[in-house]
């Protein structure tokens, strides 16, 4: 009774509680509990106690992040942030991993420095060419499935009159044959050379298998010009862009000939059909010639240089040693110029990548423009003045103080240089040819282009 009357006095659930302490200091579990703040009597909630629909505690632990059980088998737990920055590294690498597959291939600047972008103004891969009608060319011809003597133009058939014109080979099957695209380049005849005409047959300038062929061949040619005759034992092939540029980047890919010699340069002609060469500043070489190949079997050198100062024979061609590199004449080689107003630069091996920068390569040579000038010369004086065959850039005066040769060259009053950017501030034609200095070559010799591509700045 003495018990009762203590869970009288106690009552409520301070009561419970007192029940709960003293069934365990008789070795029983007190079914009491606590929850949320409330307590709990034989596993029923006790008044107020806060409970979700699911009839467990409203308020419960917060996660910590992505559990893990370690070896030892104890668990631990990775940090929400820590498992976003993991997310993060990811997707960058795959990305990174995706742009290195889609540009896989696409160059990188190794050697040259990023400049301002490119883009392509003008160019031709070769695939396509002119059909010729008009041009006499004397060659075995395949023509209806014959393989006739044939001159083109003639009327030997439809196919013919059409331009259809294939050639026979003994090792190959009969293949087309075309012109230069026309729309692009002029064949020149000229025989401004003393052993080589150049001549705009086929014979010496086609296009087959998406290759440019300059041929050069041994052909007896008889030329006359008024009560004159020239008589020439070698044709050749000299073909001018008719598109005419100031500045940029100039690229080709060509292989190079056995025995004749290749030049490739850009010059301003005032009369592209009839080789007059000249502009503003005189004719050749105060007009200026920018030499971006001059290449000879004799020593497979790779040479270019500037040709600027004035008229012939006051000429200056720089710099002196213009060798820049020896080539592999069986390997295709690809040559580069940049042409810019402060400076002009050979470059090797290079190209434009797709951000429109040159890419991989190499500079063999730089002409900065403090180095060339051109001589305008305007004389009516009736005087001789003695000039020296070496010319002095440091000090152009010296060529009319001592001398060899005794020339009508003009005097200081009217003779004028002028600074640069001149001569190389206007447009120039490009020009490539395949010519020779002597008779003694092995010959039919054959230089192969295979494209030419320029590049200039969005505001050129």
């Amino acid at each position: 009774m003495e018990g009762a009357e203590g869970l009288g006095v106690l009552g409520g659930v301070e009561g419970a509680v007192a029940l709960g302490a003293s069934s365990a200091a008789v070795g029983g579990a007190p079914d009491v509990g606590l929850i949320g703040g409330e307590r709990f009597l034989g596993g029923q909630r006790a008044v107020g106690a806060e409970m979700d629909a699911e009839g467990g505690p409203k308020h419960r632990p917060k996660i910590k992040g992505l559990k893990y059980r370690t070896r030892a088998g104890k668990i631990e737990y990775v940090p929400w942030w820590g498992i976003i920055i993991l997310v993060i590294i990811f997707v960058i690498l795959v990305g990174f991993f995706i742009f290195a597959i889609l540009n896989q291939g696409a160059p990188t600047s190794t050697i040259l420095a990023i400049r301002d972008s490119y883009i392509l103004v003008w160019g031709d891969d070769f695939q396509e060419g002119t059909a010729g009608l008009n041009k006499k060319y004397s060659c075995n011809i395949t023509v209806d499935g014959q393989s006739l003597p044939f001159s083109l133009g003639s009327r030997r058939s439809s196919s013919a009159r059409r331009g259809v014109i294939t050639v026979s080979d003994r090792n190959q099957p009969t293949k087309r044959i075309d012109y230069p695209d026309l729309e692009r380049w002029t064949l020149q005849q000229s025989s401004d050379q003393p052993v080589v005409y150049f001549s705009d047959e086929l014979a010496n300038c086609f296009i087959k298998n998406g290759l440019l062929h300059m041929n050069m061949l041994r052909r007896p040619v008889t030329i006359r010009q008024g009560n004159l005759i020239y008589n020439y034992n070698i044709t050749s092939c000299r073909i001018i862009s008719r598109v005419a540029l100031q500045n940029g980047f100039f690229n080709f890919r060509l292989k190079l000939p056995r025995t004749a010699t290749l030049k490739v340069s850009l010059l301003p002609y005032y009369n592209v059909a009839m080789n007059k060469i000249g502009s503003i500043y005189g004719k050749w070489a105060a007009c200026g010639e920018i030499v971006i190949l001059d290449y000879s079997p004799a020593d497979s050198i790779w040479r270019g240089y500037l040709a600027f100062g004035g008229e012939y024979p006051e000429q200056v061609f720089y710099p002196a040693d213009d060798c820049i590199a020896q080539l592999d004449k069986d390997q295709w080689q690809i040559i580069g110029l940049e042409w810019r107003n402060d400076k002009i630069s050979w470059i090797y091996d290079s190209c434009i990548d797709n951000g429109g920068n040159i890419y991989g390569g190499k500079v063999l040579q730089s002409v900065s423009s403090d180095k060339w000038f051109s001589l305008v010369t305007n004389c009516n004086c009736d005087h001789e003045l003695d000039w020296i065959e070496n010319k002095n850039l440091n000090n152009l005066n010296e060529r009319y103080n001592h001398g060899k040769q005794r020339n009508k060259i003009g005097c200081d009053k009217c003779q004028k240089i002028i600074p640069p950017p001149a001569p190389f501030d206007q447009l120039f034609h490009l020009v490539m040819e395949l010519t020779t200095t002597t008779d003694r070559l092995i010959l039919p010799d054959t230089s192969l282009i295979d494209w030419v591509k320029i590049y200039q700045h969005p505001e050129v």
